[in-house]
């Protein structure tokens, strides 16, 4: 069993590749952008392994909420490996990859410099997802995930997130939790910046 797995939704992307018996990863420089690093680094990942990608058994990819460009292509290239290549999609989002770690309590990962992505985890679930302004957040039980800290010195840490990453979605291939190339959809919890200027411009000429 061999699983692929790309989150391109953070200010770091990952790449993870593991298996039985290995377990490898790249993590791209925030500097680069990932519509140009993404393919290049899978290429090296698997090379450095000696896997090609039709050895591939599943390809997994997190769905977002995130950067609009990064979510779009990492979609866009877990959708198009496993469509040429007719193996199986595992999809899950930023939030249920970490519900293993975080029981109750509110995690925030960075939107932009002012907000946060926002969900509220009970008993291990997340029960609710949004943005939230910065100055609005609540700061009691907070998790906040490492290199994607929004309030400095605030709740708990949550490290190691590509062995977190190669869990969540080993869980969903055993569990035969899988989604159709043609149905996988990206999670965006606001408007983009193209979509928010569209209806200004609407509401000024109505």
């Amino acid at each position: 069993m061999r699983i692929l797995v790309v989150d391109t939704t953070k200010q770091n992307s990952h790449i993870v590749l593991f298996g039985e018996d290995f377990f490898a990863n790249k993590v791209l420089d925030v500097v680069t952008k990932v519509s140009e690093s993404l393919l290049p680094n899978i290429e090296s990942l698997l090379l450095e392994n000696k896997i090609s990608l039709s050895d591939i058994d599943a390809f997994g990819v997190v769905t977002g909420p995130g950067s609009f460009t990064g979510v779009r292509v990492g979609v866009a290239t877990i959708k198009a490996f496993a469509q040429a290549l007719h193996k199986k999609i595992v999809a899950i989002n930023s939030f249920d990859v970490l519900d293993s770690v975080i029981d109750n309590g509110l995690l925030y990962l960075k939107c932009t410099n002012t907000s946060s992505y926002c969900a509220m985890y009970l008993d291990g679930k997340v029960t609710d997802m949004c943005v939230v302004n910065n100055t609005d957040a609540v700061l009691d039980n907070v998790s906040q995930l490492e290199n994607e800290v929004v309030f400095d010195n605030v709740g708990s840490i949550i490290t190691n997130y590509p062995q977190i990453l190669a869990n969540a979605f080993l869980e969903k291939y055993k569990a035969g939790e899988f989604v159709e190339y043609n149905k996988l959809e990206p999670l965006y919890l606001q408007l983009s910046q193209a979509e928010i200027a569209l209806i200004e411009k609407e509401k000024k000429n109505a």
